[in-house]
């Protein structure tokens, strides 16, 4: 469980300044905000998860892993500051997690080819993830801007994830102490466009967008010298 903390006897949404009547007003005018910390805060995650392993035989070896799962919550993280989230806030506040995805795959493998030849891969797959639309004004008037535009915190889909890393090697050994090792290796080999963060201001031109992304591709030569 994670703190919550809210306001009891402070400004209801919708109705934060006292002076003017079509706001409503304070329940005990005589009152500000009295801040509360309780530990209401609730996380719930379900997953099916499937692995599959084959030992290096007959010169290659493989590894898959596969996650079906679902991740909700109030919160992201202990919330150790002033957060203003009266009751019908709080019931919107629960809402996937920014890490929820519902598929995760995995898979790697290795195979020693003739002449001193190794390939090797490793690739990884997440689905789309959430994420938050908030409108850029106080919106319930309640004094705090960030409202959510849906009816749950992260109730909407942004990207997914698949980046493939390979790697070839030639061995060549010296004596029974020395191996040189001649190796090429590429990052997002298939160049996958892998956005991250999105801009989440409704009205804004920009509302939409994602703001940053992973590497591209890259890829590099190198030389290592084992010691047996």
């Amino acid at each position: 469980n994670n703190d919550r903390i809210e306001r009891t006897n402070g400004v209801q949404a919708g109705t934060y300044d006292p002076t003017i009547p079509s706001k409503g007003q304070r329940d005990d005018m005589t009152r500000g905000d009295v801040m509360v910390v309780a530990d209401k805060g609730k996380n719930e995650y379900q997953a099916l998860q499937i692995s599959f392993s084959k030992r290096m035989a007959n010169n290659w070896a493989l590894d898959f892993y596969y996650t079906l799962s679902s991740s909700k919550g109030h919160v992201e993280a202990e919330n150790n500051f002033q957060v203003h989230n009266d009751d019908p806030n709080w019931d919107k506040q629960y809402g996937y997690m920014s890490y929820d995805a519902r598929h995760r795959i995995s898979l790697s493998g290795i195979w020693q080819l003739p002449l001193g030849f190794q390939v090797s891969a490793i690739m990884q797959y997440r689905s789309k993830t959430p994420w938050n639309a908030i409108y850029p004004y106080d919106f319930n008037l309640d004094s705090i801007t960030g409202d959510y535009v849906d009816a749950h915190r992260n109730s909407r889909r942004g990207f997914d994830f698949f980046q493939l890393n390979a790697r070839i090697s030639k061995f060549f050994n010296f004596g029974k102490r020395l191996q040189l090792q001649l190796f090429g290796e590429a990052y997002n080999l298939t160049n996958h466009n892998n956005f991250t963060s999105i801009y989440n201001r409704l009205g804004s031109p920009l509302f939409g967008i994602p703001l940053g992304a992973a590497d591209p591709r890259l890829v590099q030569l190198g030389v290592r010298i084992n010691f047996l």
